[in-house]
């Protein structure tokens, strides 16, 4: 045994480095672990997406039914309008609808996007990411 420089004996203890060493050398991360929490993400990732176009889907439908009775009412609107020669009205309505499409491209574009992220997702989990 040595002795420190505050009269305490120290032992020398070269065995357990040794061992340290060989655990060190053998250490093999878990890959299965990260595999296993990486799928498991992935797939809580899908389901929330999944949830987010059921949502936008169901927006979507409710927007239409509002849309087509606003166009009925409006229509019977510009029907009284142009019973009295009112050209606004009917500029407006075509406003509408064209700002209608253009909501529905964008609705469109949004399903598309979430559709593709799924997708790609899905491309990461079959491939064991």
């Amino acid at each position: 045994m040595a002795s420190s420089s505050l009269g305490r004996d120290v032992s020398d203890d070269s065995g357990s480095d040794d061992e340290l060493m060989v655990e060190i050398d053998n250490y093999e991360p878990d890959i299965s672990d990260n595999i296993d929490k990486s799928l498991t993400n992935l797939n809580a990732n899908i389901r929330f997406m999944g949830s987010q176009m059921e949502e936008l889907k169901r927006s979507n439908e409710e927007f239409l039914l509002s849309f087509k009775k606003q166009q009925q009412i409006h229509g019977e609107q510009i029907k009284i309008l142009i019973a009295g020669q009112s050209e606004e009205l009917t500029k407006a309505y075509h406003e509408f609808n064209i700002n209608f499409l253009k909501q529905q491209e964008c609705i469109g574009e949004e399903i598309k996007g979430l559709l593709v992220e799924a997708y790609e997702l899905r491309k990461q989990i079959n491939r064991g990411v």
